[in-house]
Order: C-alpha cells, then sequence, then structure tokens
C-alpha cells in the first residue's frame, strides 16, 4: 500500500468518524430541544397520552436519558475498533 492510499484511507476513516459524531449530537440535541421547547410551546401535542399514563413529553425524557449513554458507548466502542 502506498503512502497515497493509506492517506486516502485515513481521511475517509476521519470523515466517517466526524460523520458518526454529527449525527449522534445532532439525535441528542433534537430530542432536548423537543423536550426544552415543545413543552411550553406546545403543551397539548406533548401531552398525549402513547402508553396509559406515559405522555409524548415522558417519552421524549426517557429516551434522552436511554440513547445519550448508549450513543456515547457506541460511539468509544467504534473509536476501539478503529484503533486496533
Amino acid at each position: 500500500m502506498s503512502a497515497r492510499q493509506a492517506t486516502r484511507l485515513l481521511k475517509v476513516d476521519n470523515y466517517k468518524t466526524m460523520q458518526r459524531k454529527w449525527v449522534y449530537t445532532g439525535i441528542i440535541i433534537f430530542l432536548l430541544s423537543m423536550l426544552v421547547l415543545g413543552i411550553p410551546l406546545f403543551p397539548k401535542f406533548m401531552a398525549i397520552e402513547i402508553l396509559g399514563p406515559m405522555n409524548l413529553g415522558m417519552s421524549v425524557f426517557l429516551l434522552l436519558h436511554i440513547l445519550t449513554p448508549v450513543l456515547a458507548f457506541r460511539h468509544l466502542q467504534k473509536l476501539r475498533e478503529e484503533k486496533i
């Protein structure tokens, strides 16, 4: 493998890593903004019941608290795999 090919592969890997970071960050920011802005601006929409006493606002809160560590763990796991 030539140095040029290695550099090109490294750039592609860096691009994929950066793209994954932005996707994960976008998901978290979207859920957080939906929670922070959605409840005061659209209270009737966020109060739609989904399952029993759980409404849309509660489910977004739950998703935010579940997805944040899961996405962080997946990202760190992918970084570890790429380094090995």
